[in-house]
């Protein structure tokens, strides 16, 4: 596992450094992490595009996860045709802070990417210790396990109930999969206290260099 706040600090010294991210690539695909991916292609983005944020000047580029192979995935696509355009921009650097749509098709990645960010988040916020999670009112809840939260996220659910659940959102074609509004705090209907819905983009405008 390479010394990640050692790289960082480099990084933050010299945030041009394009060798030094390639380094830190090589070491993480050493120890099997997928977060190789998304800085290898991110880097040859940034050699079409120069004036792209890189992965390493987002914190959550620093949140160990699975989930960052389905973000070097999509970024190796991009890869093949870059686009000096402002959805292609937005696009890019929605992936390299982590901030994936979660795809039925990847569920269980996708979804473990929102989970260990948020997770992460938790944490950095002082929201989570090894008792569950507390609430900015002082509750407390227990952290849910990630397969529970997949397996809530996976179960189709018929569409009057889908409908019921939006509230106030208009329904006409529903998705059969359960939405991410089921994972915020109440919406359970039960004092099982899931993962708050930050969002994988809260607190990841890019470090000062």
């Amino acid at each position: 596992m390479p010394d990640l706040p050692a790289f960082r600090a480099a990084l933050d010294a010299d945030p041009d450094n394009t060798l030094t991210r390639l380094v830190l690539a090589d070491n993480l695909e050493d120890g099997g992490d997928s977060r190789a991916r998304v800085m290898r292609a991110a880097c040859e983005i940034k050699r079409q595009l120069t004036d792209v944020a890189l992965p390493d000047r987002f914190p959550t580029f620093y949140a160990e996860s699975a989930g960052w192979d389905a973000v070097g995935a999509e970024l190796e696509t991009l890869t093949a045709s870059p686009e000096d355009t402002p959805a292609f921009r937005q696009r890019y650097e929605r992936l390299v802070r982590g901030d994936v749509p979660l795809d039925p098709e990847l569920l269980e990645a996708t979804l473990r990417l929102h989970y260990d960010l948020q997770v992460n988040l938790l944490a950095s916020l002082g929201m989570l210790d090894v008792g569950g999670i507390t609430t900015p009112d002082g509750d407390r809840y227990p952290l849910p396990a990630f397969d529970d939260v997949l397996a809530r996220v996976d179960t189709p659910r018929a569409p009057h109930e889908a409908c019921r659940r939006a509230s106030t959102r208009s329904c006409s074609s529903p998705s059969p999969y359960r939405s991410t509004e089921s994972l915020t705090p109440g919406a359970t209907g039960s004092d099982d206290m899931p993962i708050p819905s930050y969002g994988a983009g809260t607190s990841t405008r890019p470090t000062r260099s």
